[in-house]
């Protein structure tokens, strides 16, 4: 039997073809990093997928905004603040106790900015909590569905429609609710 030995362009050929699935398997989402935490970086790199580069919250500005430590304004997803009575102000205490000087995760959906520069994403905690669906569940806020965002939508409505159910914020009856949230 006939064995011919693999030249050195052979090899490279055959290590080439096995790191291409490998290579695409790590193709991530883009994570916006703190660059004074990690230096060398600019304000947007990309990472392999499965990996979680957390940023630092500066500033909550409102219920549904928030300043990363990279100067980076965040503007969170499928979030609408009514203007009644207290509800801005407790939605902004309520984002202060689950953002604020703390590390976050963010994950963009299919549009990554609105018209004023800020980025649009689902804010998540390190323990994993869904920032932007607890805002909701809390009763602080409706569901705001704009797409192409759409992503987490339903999951979203869903935390809506147990705090109309539980009578919490926006969705207890009371003399503030002018704008017609009660159904």
């Amino acid at each position: 039997m006939y064995r011919r030995k693999a030249t050195d362009s052979t090899k490279a050929v055959l290590i080439f073809l096995l790191l291409i699935p490998i290579c695409a398997g790590c193709a991530g989402d883009k994570v916006y990093v703190d660059t004074d935490e990690v230096p060398g970086l600019g304000v947007e790199v990309r990472f392999p997928s499965g990996k979680i580069v957390p940023i630092g919250v500066r500033q909550v500005i409102s219920g549904d905004t928030i300043e990363l430590t990279n100067g980076e304004t965040v503007s969170f997803i499928g979030v609408y603040i009514p203007q009644l009575s207290n509800i801005p102000d407790a939605c902004k205490a309520l984002n202060e106790k689950l953002v604020l000087k703390d590390q976050i995760r963010l994950e963009f959906d299919k549009r990554q900015r609105d018209s004023k520069g800020r980025l649009l994403a689902y804010v998540y905690k390190l323990d994993g909590t869904f920032v932007n669906e607890e805002i909701i569940r809390q009763g602080l806020a409706r569901v705001l569905v704009r797409p192409p965002n759409t992503k987490y939508k339903e999951l979203l409505l869903e935390a809506e429609d147990d705090a109309r159910k539980r009578k919490i914020g926006i969705w207890s009856v009371g003399p503030e609710n002018k704008e017609g949230f009660i159904k």
